[in-house]
């Protein structure tokens, strides 16, 4: 089971990524209406979701295997982040190039408008951290 959710972390990202570059090259805006829209906004967030996750998880593995070998201290594997914190603060991330997106759509995107992206950003991931018992 453990080989299956590996490889798909692998292959998902690329079917992502090819349903995204189809749809960029096939359809046009305006043209595609609400639903394609909201399908392109669905691949990006599953591709950033996808990509965030497996970062999260193996990059956590990967520092701790990196500060292992440079402090001599034997990590335990409460210092990992947990598959559910991961998801959880992977889905708050893949958000952000969505509202990015959303509001660059109807207005210009200004520095207030990253400061609050950041701000919402900031809130989230805390209140994941302090919610979510490993």
């Amino acid at each position: 089971m453990k080989h299956i959710k590996n490889f798909s972390l692998i292959i998902l990202p690329l079917f992502l990524a090819a349903g995204l570059f189809i749809a960029f090259n096939l359809f046009d805006p305006l043209t595609i209406g609400i639903g394609g829209i909201m399908i392109v906004f669905s691949l990006i967030y599953f591709l950033c979701l996808s990509l965030l996750y497996a970062l999260l998880r193996d990059g956590s593995r990967i520092w701790n295997n990196i500060l292992a070998k440079k402090t001599s201290i034997i990590v335990s594997n409460k210092k990992q982040i947990s598959p559910q914190r991961a998801y959880l603060i992977a889905s708050v991330l893949a958000l952000v190039p969505i509202i990015l997106l959303a509001v660059g759509s109807y207005s210009q995107l200004g520095v207030w408008d990253l400061i609050l992206v950041l701000f919402f950003l900031a809130v989230s991931v805390l209140y994941i951290q302090k919610t979510i018992v490993d």
